[in-house]
């Protein structure tokens, strides 16, 4: 029933084609847009702007990855000539005609990517799979399945890396391979196919089972299918380079769950091999930690998850004290929500990501919510780097309520070098044990610039650096409403902050949304260029007008 409710809607709701267009108008037309066979079951294709065949998307995971394969590299200047979704301008109409219905990809920063809409010339960010899926279904113009019939059949190859032709463009495969009809369309090859070293799970026993069987060498990417996996006991992987993921793409759907944060359940993921990858679920009630990794353990990616209700931090990175070369190193954690449902955690030892001895890691456009101390104590923070880890970089995370934001070092357990920039840390005015937004402590070389942090609770200082034995730090370009402070002998260079911003500055503080509402003048084209400052919190290029903006948005 769900489903033909959701069918009906788009036949509905969804703009049609005019029924009747000769074969090569159906494709001219379309070029760039996303089409929808309403008179199937919705099915979703992307009619390629370069060769006018069509692309089919599949679920969101699917629809992500053809839509990045297809992908035009493009200039961070250009992008930012090119008008956002939200955007009230119109651009450069040159460059926007030349793109429009493309993928565009910021080949200067991390590959983000951007779908121009051919109808009004705006771009719109394909951050996970699920952005991509709800650009789908926003923007599809519905087809007939006769229509779509006149439209040749495009795909890509397996394991397609971006080949590219003389002018730059991805090369589908039925392009690369001179020696197939290409132009027949009379084959319909499903680019759907599941990779064949993966293996698909729909029980708990199957799950088990194929963790275990990963770890004897066999098939190590394991997509899950829609559902609550409910574990008896964790889930221990040793094994190097292995992934689980949900087969949808959809975090929410698969859920992989222990018998609350007070049951026997003392992970979801206990890690021992290099190279573990999780994307697209839901991990939570466990009595210790969602994901913990063993010593000396380097590769983690965690992408597109959410982490909710565990009973210690959520994730958790271990080290041995007596064997410091034995480092966990090269993490990625990206895209996912890190809370607590009940607006604090269980106890106060608690926290986001904890990592000791970890080096060279990556922390990028995260939430975290709640992660506040009922009693006793204060929380961890909630992105913490500290035991001697070095050169973590920690941008554009949005930290909402959490007793600590981000801290590298803890007392004399410091933190060497690393990055914390382009964050937007909120907190209400709620007191329990809320402290400081961003903390250095025994931190040597560290970086923290253009964050923006908002506290409404009572608590003096927005960034404290602290101890002797925090020298050479650089804190630049911050706004905040409350204090920078050096604390019991720490030194370093404190240049072009604003501590006494105000709450009509931003958009929705309450939300944890503290883009600027309007321009500011001691904001506005008022910071310092700092070294590998190329973007702001949306990923948008810096500067926009005569100099850098103060804070984490660039206007």
């Amino acid at each position: 029933m769900k489903r033909i409710t959701i069918l009906s809607l788009l036949l509905l709701l969804t703009p049609l084609l005019s029924p009747g267009l000769a074969a090569a108008s159906v494709a001219e037309r379309i070029k760039g847009k996303i089409v929808l066979q309403v008179e199937s079951h919705g099915e979703a294709y992307y009619v390629s702007p370069d060769n006018l065949r069509r692309y089919y998307l599949g679920r969101p995971q699917d629809a992500f990855d053809i839509m990045r394969t297809m992908g035009l590299g493009i200039t961070d200047v250009n992008l930012a000539r090119i008008p956002k979704s939200t955007d009230g301008w119109t651009g450069d109409a040159s460059l926007v005609g030349h793109v429009r219905g493309r993928i565009l990809l910021q080949v200067e920063q991390h590959g983000e990517a951007w779908y121009v809409y051919p109808d009004n010339g705006k771009r719109y960010f394909l951050g996970r799979p699920s952005d991509a899926f709800n650009i789908m279904s926003s923007l599809g113009l519905g087809i007939s399945t006769r229509d779509l019939s006149t439209i040749v059949v495009g795909t890509i190859a397996t394991g397609q890396t971006g080949a590219t032709g003389g002018d730059g463009q991805p090369v589908p495969a039925d392009e690369e391979d001179a020696s197939g009809d290409a132009d027949s369309g009379d084959t319909i090859v499903n680019t759907n196919t599941e990779d064949p070293n993966s293996v698909v799970v729909s029980s708990v026993s199957a799950l088990v089972s194929a963790i275990e069987n990963a770890n004897d060498g066999s098939k190590k990417t394991i997509l899950v299918e829609d559902g609550t996996y409910t574990l008896g006991n964790m889930l221990w992987v040793s094994a190097d380079g292995v992934t689980v993921r949900s087969r949808s793409g959809n975090r929410e759907a698969v859920i992989l769950q222990g018998d609350g944060m007070t049951g026997s359940v003392s992970h979801i993921f206990n890690v021992a091999g290099d190279d573990f990858t999780v994307r697209d679920l839901t991990l939570r009630r466990v009595a210790n930690h969602a994901i913990q990794l063993q010593v000396d353990v380097d590769g983690l990616t965690v992408d597109n998850a959410h982490f909710l209700d565990t009973g210690e931090q959520m994730l958790k990175v271990a080290y041995d004290a007596g064997n410091m070369s034995a480092s966990s190193d090269g993490g990625l954690v990206e895209n996912s929500l890190f809370e607590y449902s009940a607006g604090h955690g269980p106890q106060y030892y608690i926290g986001g990501v904890d990592a000791h001895n970890a080096k060279n890691w990556i922390v990028r456009d995260n939430v975290f919510k709640n992660i506040k101390s009922p009693s006793d104590d204060i929380a961890e923070f909630a992105i913490h780097f500290w035991s001697e880890s070095a050169n973590t970089i920690v941008e554009r995370n949005t930290i909402m309520n959490c007793d600590r934001g981000i801290g590298f070092g803890l007392g004399d357990r410091g933190h060497v070098g690393g990055i914390i920039r382009n964050n937007m840390i909120y907190h209400d005015s709620s007191e329990d044990f809320s402290d400081v937004a961003i903390g250095l402590e025994d931190a040597r070389n560290s970086q923290v610039y253009n964050n923006t942090i908002f506290m409404v609770n009572s608590y003096p200082n927005a960034i404290e650096y602290r101890f002797g034995s925090t020298t050479g730090v650089q804190i630049y370009n911050n706004l905040t409403n409350r204090a920078i402070i050096a604390r019991d002998g720490a030194s370093g260079t404190v240049a072009n902050n604003i501590t006494s911003a105000q709450v009509d500055w931003f958009v929705s503080p309450s939300s944890g949304n503290l883009h600027l509402s309007s321009s500011v003048y001691s904001v506005v084209d008022q910071g310092r260029n700092v070294s590998g400052l190329t973007n702001d919190f949306d990923g948008e290029s810096r500067p926009k007008g005569g100099g850098i903006d103060i804070g984490a948005d660039e206007l």
